[in-house]
Order: C-alpha cells, then sequence, then structure tokens
C-alpha cells in the first residue's frame, strides 16, 4: 500500500514540477548568448540557470523527500535531463565542459588536426592522448578511432590496431585504410588468407587507388605468385604512370613471371625518373639473374 501511495505522489510531484518549469521558461530561456560576449557574462549566465534550478527543486521537493530514494532518483535524472537541455538553448558548457554540438565538432576538429601533427612529429604518447580525449568527447567520432588504430599499426601494437579497426567495422567506419591496415596485421600474424581477403576489401573500397592495387600486387609478390601480382600491379600503372612505386611492384611481378622483355622496359622508365638507387641496382640484380 505504501509502494503505491509514494508511486501517485510522485507521480503527482513530477507533474507539478513540470507545470512549474513550463510556466517559467520563458523567463529562463532569456539567457541569449547573442547578447552576451564576455567570457564573464557566460559564466554568469551559467550560475544565474543553476540558481534558479536549485531553488525550484528545493521549493518542490520538500514534501516529497521520504518517498523512497528509487522514486526521487527517477526525479533527479529528470532534473537533468531538463538542466542540460536549458544549458543549450543558453548555450553555455556543462560541467564537463561540453559545448553545444556545433562548437564542440570545432573543438573536436582541431584536436583531430592537433592529434595528426603531433604524431608526424613523432610525439606519439600525446597523440594518443589527443585521440583518446576526441573519443571522451564523442565516443562514435570515426576519424578519431582511425587516426588511433593507423597509430598503434605503425608502432606495431598489431593487438590494439586489430581491435581499433574492429570496433571501426562493427560501427560501419571501415575504409580503404581500415582494411589494408588489417591486412598488414592478418599477414604479420601468419594469416595470409584473411590478409589477402582484407586486401581485396579495401580494393572493393577504392576500386580505383592505385595504392590499393600496388598493395595487392605486393602482397602477392611476397607470397611468390605472380599470376595474380602482375594484372593487379599492371593496373596500377595505368592509374597512374607516374608512380614509381606502382612501376617498381609491375618490375617484380614481371620479373617473376621471368618475362624479361617487359620486366627490362620498365626498369629502364622507372630508371629515367630518377628512382631510388638502392632499389634500382636490387631490381637489376634480379633482372640479370632471368635466364
Amino acid at each position: 500500500m505504501f509502494f503505491w501511495i509514494s508511486l501517485i505522489i510522485s507521480i503527482i510531484a513530477a507533474a507539478a514540477i513540470g507545470v512549474v518549469f513550463a510556466r517559467r521558461w520563458n523567463q529562463i530561456r532569456l539567457l541569449d548568448p547573442e547578447t552576451i560576449r564576455a567570457e564573464k557574462e557566460r559564466r554568469a549566465r551559467d550560475r544565474v540557470t543553476r540558481q534558479r534550478f536549485d531553488r525550484t527543486m528545493k521549493r518542490w521537493s520538500v514534501p516529497f523527500r521520504q518517498t523512497g530514494k528509487q522514486t526521487m532518483g527517477w526525479i533527479g535524472t529528470a532534473f537533468a535531463r531538463l538542466e542540460t537541455r536549458m544549458k543549450e538553448a543558453a548555450g553555455v558548457e556543462d560541467e564537463a565542459g561540453r559545448t553545444p554540438s556545433a562548437a564542440r565538432a570545432d573543438r573536436i576538429s582541431r584536436m583531430l588536426r592537433e592529434a595528426v601533427a603531433l604524431e608526424a612529429n613523432g610525439d606519439i604518447a600525446r597523440a594518443e592522448r589527443m585521440y583518446v580525449e576526441i573519443l571522451k568527447l564523442n565516443p562514435r567520432q570515426r576519424d578519431a578511432y582511425r587516426g588511433l588504430g593507423m597509430l598503434y599499426l605503425v608502432n606495431r601494437q598489431f593487438r590494439q590496431a586489430k581491435e581499433t579497426f574492429d570496433f571501426l567495422m562493427r560501427i560501419g567506419g571501415a575504409d580503404g585504410d581500415v582494411f589494408a591496415g588489417l591486412g598488414i596485421i592478418a599477414e604479420a600474424n601468419g594469416a595470409f588468407t584473411e590478409a589477402e581477403a582484407m586486401r581485396k576489401r579495401a580494393l572493393d573500397v577504392e576500386p580505383d587507388s592505385p595504392k590499393r592495387h600496388v598493395e595487392l600486387a605486393a602482397f602477392y609478390v611476397r607470397r611468390e605468385n605472380p599470376r595474380l601480382a602482375w594484372p593487379a600491379a599492371k593496373r596500377a600503372c595505368e592509374l597512374d604512370p607516374s608512380s614509381g612505386e606502382a612501376l617498381e611492384i609491375s618490375i617484380a611481378s614481371a620479373i617473376l613471371l621471368a618475362d624479361r622483355k617487359e620486366a627490362e622496359a620498365r626498369y629502364e622508365r622507372l630508371r629515367l625518373m630518377g628512382y631510388d638507387r638502392s632499389k634500382l641496382q636490387r631490381l637489376k640484380e634480379k633482372l640479370d639473374a632471368i635466364g
């Protein structure tokens, strides 16, 4: 019986609180961020909003404080949601420093650029922390997951990289880099069938990318399968005739096929591009070894 009485009182309390806020909403929403330019006024606006909540909550919650922890917990949650909506309408930050959605997106964009810059400068630890901070602001921020996954991959932290890439796949955020990264991890672990599948999926996502064709051809060259390597290498050269990397892998494929004429013609093109001398030397040695 006490439970039903408590429940009825709680419902009446919630309805009364809703009526109060509905009547006073026009006063509270006058906190217009466009009329407040200074940071001090922004903080004052936040303080006033919170004080109004405190006064109203005290006035209307006193008669019902004894209705049980579970009921009051529900009311408290409702208050928190309403306070959040009011702060968003007023344009203020919450206690965690999160701004309204547009400003938060700008902040995340700046943080992503900073993380990339830190990684480029070799500051891996700070770059990782920056990506993690971004994910605290938005737990489903795909660019942050991609950046974090590639960071782990470059540093050969394959377990962490795979976990990150697998999560991206689950939320539909996988792109060519993610599948290529999973291919690298699978190959490093000796899972060659999976590595091949991931390389093909990367190519499916980016069918006109010379890079993806080169990666697939290079995988087949490492597996000493020139029959499959050659079509991918040839296509990479067609997509980007000026790519030294594509030419190099096509020469390696032609050498495995023992096609000396094709390999020499492509080698000459690569030499005229002023390609890396040490790589040219290794290719020349393999060329000369063709019977």
